[in-house]
């Protein structure tokens, strides 16, 4: 991992670097979209997703964005994405989002709440040589 973030082009540990190659007409989740998107992420570790052994790569929204989501009744405390990126073909195989959100009433408890949503993607195919997503499951 590069200082700052994860390396879309450089690749992961094993050098491989695939996930940054693809094309943009594959229905929203095309590799090289999805390595924009982690650019900036953090290795948070290892998982194995429906049977493949994948390396996490985690991303949170920074404080000045969450402050400009929260209002006078919402705070909230965090949002992050997780994705699990196939060891073998360094495609995205799972995506987790999730936030955190407090609210407090006067004179009443503190409540707080998490959502997390989970995707499984699956069934990459081959067209005109790139990697293309058919399948997507929600999870949560």
């Amino acid at each position: 991992m590069e200082a700052g973030g994860w390396s879309a082009g450089g690749g992961n540990r094993r050098g491989r670097g695939r996930l940054g190659r693809g094309t943009a007409r594959s229905l929203g989740l095309d590799p090289v979209t999805i390595a924009s998107v982690f650019s900036a992420a953090v290795h948070v570790g290892e998982k194995q997703v429906e049977g493949e052994d994948c390396f996490a790569l985690q991303l949170d929204v920074g404080p000045s964005i969450l402050s400009t989501w929260s209002d006078d009744a919402v705070e909230v405390i965090r949002h992050g994405m997780t994705g699990y990126f196939s060891q073998r073909s360094d495609l995205l195989a799972r995506l987790e989002d999730s936030q955190l959100t407090h609210s407090q009433a006067l004179e009443a408890p503190a409540i707080y709440w998490k959502t997390t949503i989970a995707s499984s993607v699956a069934n990459y195919r081959t067209v005109d040589g790139d990697a293309v997503r058919t399948e997507i499951h929600r999870m949560h």
